[in-house]
């Protein structure tokens, strides 16, 4: 579950930003067929879409993921390395 902060940086994102989120989130999941992305890489898709209108930011390390995201230490490693292997 996403914390109080999630709803205020979508509440006062630009309407830019959550275009540019938009266009992270839905193309991997439209090709070849809607929902075609798996598992790891939706999660990936997803913690790049939330930097756009700044629930996260570009450089945020473990600690903030996991404090946000509410997600395991784990998975948030997991996250971290394929992010940078995109890079």
């Amino acid at each position: 579950m996403l914390t109080e902060s999630f709803h205020h940086a979508i509440a006062n994102a630009a309407a830019a930003q959550l275009r540019q989120a938009m266009w992270l989130l839905l193309p991997p999941h439209a090709a070849p067929v809607f929902s075609a992305a798996e598992t790891g890489e939706q999660a990936l898709i997803t913690r790049i879409a939330l930097k756009a209108p700044g629930y996260s930011e570009p450089d945020a390390d473990g600690f903030d993921l996991v404090a946000k995201l509410s997600i395991t230490k784990s998975k948030t490693r997991f996250l971290c390395i394929d992010e940078s292997l995109q890079k």
